[in-house]
């Protein structure tokens, strides 16, 4: 069809799940990086340095909260995590329609790094940056 774009994503409906408690009304923004550590792969004799592709590394994940201080919300589920000091997954979709090819959902083991208990300024939105530090392995669902 002449005209369609298709392959494009408007980034409105993300999923966040936190221990098993969805969370994402509460969320404006998140960000989960995923890269490689770069290893040398020169040796004697090469006249130039250069790099090799090494292990795949998940950076902490960041999501910015609007803050919430009701039952089993942003605050009281994040909180007891941060105190219990426990290891929990994270799970994180695109989109909120189901788990697909085209909508994958990332798992990833973690606990709560750093959150504030106040932030802002006067009149602001009452936000909550929150760092998640990776735990254990990245999985990738597609069904």
């Amino acid at each position: 069809m002449a005209g369609v774009i298709t392959g494009k994503h408007t980034f409105y409906d993300a999923s966040i799940v936190v221990n098993g408690t969805d969370l994402s009304t509460r969320v404006e923004k998140v960000e989960v990086m995923v890269g490689i550590n770069k290893q040398v792969g020169s040796a004697m004799g090469d006249l130039q340095d250069y790099s090799i592709p090494g292990t795949l590394t998940v950076s902490d994940p960041v999501v910015e909260f609007y803050q919430d201080y009701d039952t089993a919300k942003v605050y009281a589920t994040l909180k007891a995590l941060q105190v219990a000091r426990t290891i929990f997954n994270l799970v994180c979709k695109a989109s909120s329609a189901a788990t697909s090819a085209t909508n994958p959902a990332w798992t990833i083991p973690c606990f709560v790094a750093e959150m504030p208990l106040l932030s802002g300024t006067r009149g602001d939105r009452h936000m909550s940056p929150v760092t998640f530090a990776v735990a254990g392995e990245l999985t990738i669902a597609t069904s």
